[in-house]
């Protein structure tokens, strides 16, 4: 006869044991192997006037990163287009992460580490709250680290920035933990933060002999993945091959103008 221990775990009995845990809390059992699973797709946040930094589980709910080119049009009479010239891209990163709690404990810091993140948004002032002169010493600027989606491609820091928005949301549904004082700690959040990037480094591209490279310290722009750099592509070995009067003809042309002839 089998061994009783070996025997798998009765459906029913796992309903009645994951019934009695609220919503949302992992399995006890089951988070320690999770976490260590986990850990190497940690959040980090760095306030980068105090060097102070909190870090949350990447337990991600959804992930936007935007890129946008702006670009300005001038009118020209009589022409339906405007010219337009660039100005310059934007990147702003919109996620969001679950944070639960699988204790009673847990829950009071999750709330602490929510409180760490939500004052990153002060500035770093000079003299105390007494002194007769205070003035801002540094902008509440911030580094923000998720494996390689949210990481400079070439330092390996954290990408720096500023958080526009930050919003926690508890979910009802797990419940709460309250304190003999009254106080009422969630047991789950989804957070949600708005994240303008501050570009740190060159980039865009330059033609050499080679071709078309990327003027950055390395060619792993934006998620240390390599590009295709140093050699040229189908489009410019075709305008090597045009005549040079042709060449010479539209060099330095504004893109949406027309040639003037003199």
């Amino acid at each position: 006869m089998s061994d009783v221990k070996n025997r798998p775990e009765q459906g029913s009995q796992r309903d009645e044991r994951d019934k009695a845990r609220p919503v949302g809390v992992p399995d006890r059992n089951s988070l320690q192997s999770e976490q260590a699973a986990m850990i190497a797709f940690d959040i980090t946040i760095t306030h980068v006037p105090t060097s102070k930094n909190v870090t949350f589980p990447g337990a991600l709910q959804s992930f936007d990163d935007s890129f946008t080119a702006n670009f300005q049009g001038t009118p020209v009479y009589g022409k339906m287009d405007d010219i337009i010239s660039y100005q310059s891209t934007k990147r702003s990163i919109n996620f969001s992460f679950d944070l639960m709690a699988a204790s009673d404990l847990e829950a009071e810091e999750n709330l602490l580490k929510i409180s760490e993140l939500q004052s990153f948004l002060y500035p770093a002032y000079e003299g105390g709250p007494n002194s007769s002169v205070t003035t801002i010493q540094a902008p509440p600027l911030l580094r923000i680290t998720f494996s390689n989606l949210i990481r400079s491609s070439v330092s390996g820091k954290g990408l720096l920035g500023y958080l526009n928005t930050v919003q926690n949301a508890p979910d009802f549904e797990a419940g709460f933990v309250t304190d003999s004082a009254g106080n009422i700690y969630p047991k789950k959040y989804t957070v949600n933060l708005s994240f303008t990037v501050t570009h740190e480094h060159e980039l865009g591209w330059y033609r050499d002999k080679e071709g078309w490279k990327w003027r950055g310290d390395n060619n792993k722009f934006p998620y240390d993945q390599e590009l295709s750099v140093g050699r040229a592509n189908d489009e410019t070995q075709a305008e090597e091959q045009k005549p040079k009067e042709v060449r010479e003809a539209t060099k330095g042309t504004v893109l949406g103008a027309v040639p003037i002839k003199s």
